[in-house]
């Protein structure tokens, strides 16, 4: 989270601020005052999520992702393409579409 942190200081309040387009800085300012860390439980919910995937015979998940910044998981799958999905719900997600 503290690399994060940094690289959106640098960016969204540092010398790069200065190379974006005005309305974008607009955007930036008001979702960085609205913005929260991802929760550590969700983080820890979602990495159990993948390794069930993981257990499936003749499923597998290719790769995921977990946005820390945006709260989201991506996933693609060997035969249903790729999710993405809010971190939060992604275990209820799982559950749902999983035998």
């Amino acid at each position: 989270m503290k690399i994060i942190g940094r690289a959106r200081k640098t960016v969204q309040t540092g010398p790069l601020r200065e190379y974006l387009p005005p309305h974008w800085r607009t955007l930036m300012d008001r979702q960085r005052e609205e913005w929260q860390p991802m929760a550590k439980k969700d983080i820890k919910q979602a990495v159990q999520s993948f390794n069930r995937l993981r257990g499936i015979d003749g499923f597998y998940l290719r790769n995921a992702a977990i946005s820390l910044s945006q709260g989201i998981v991506r996933a693609s799958f060997n035969c249903d393409g790729t999710y993405i999905v809010m971190a939060d719900y992604f275990p209820q997600f799982v559950e749902e579409n999983t035998p």
